[in-house]
């Protein structure tokens, strides 16, 4: 099957919870799998097909299974969930992904990761942190270094968490 690297970094009881909590979807060519100016409310994982992000009618980035999506926002969203925390722009896609051919994607929830964390905030937080620096260190194929740094630091910066996870936004920990 397709190996997805965000999850194998994850604590396997959370890991297992969160993969039984995810949904199939599929989506025809052509079809938007994540519009921009939405919410993000979830992250997709691509396990058949191919789907392109498109900013101003531009690719950005080309998705193939294995690879997952809508994390940016996904991570902010959770990240304004969380007590203390005030939301920001981030939450909001900010590229529209369309299935180039026929696809069939694993979609998370924010909710089921709250459901699967449950009380355990600093794991929670903790998870939010890798995906921050998974996030930080997937290249936009368009994107040169330094304004890749740029630009994740920017989106890292701009996510306003409450402290017990400011560390994520601020790169320490």
């Amino acid at each position: 099957g397709v190996q997805y690297d965000l999850l194998h970094r994850m604590p396997p009881q959370y890991r297992d919870a969160c993969i039984a909590r995810m949904r199939v979807v599929n989506f025809a060519a052509g079809q938007d799998v994540i519009e921009c100016g939405t919410i993000g409310t979830t992250m997709l994982f691509l396990d058949h097909g191919c789907a392109v992000a498109e900013i101003g009618g531009r690719i950005v980035n080309t998705f193939m299974p294995g690879d997952y999506f809508g994390e940016v926002s996904f991570i902010a969203t959770a990240a304004s969930l969380i007590e203390g925390a005030i939301p920001c722009g981030m939450v909001r896609r900010t590229a529209t992904v369309t299935a180039r051919e026929s696809c069939r994607c694993l979609e998370l929830v924010v909710k089921d990761l709250f459901d699967v964390y449950g009380n355990d905030l600093p794991g929670l937080a903790s998870m939010l942190r890798m995906m921050v620096e998974a996030a930080a260190s997937r290249m936009m194929p368009d994107m040169g270094a330094e304004q890749q740094v740029a630009h994740t630091s920017t989106a890292a910066s701009s996510l306003a968490l409450p402290p017990a996870l400011g560390v994520v936004a601020n790169g320490g920990g």
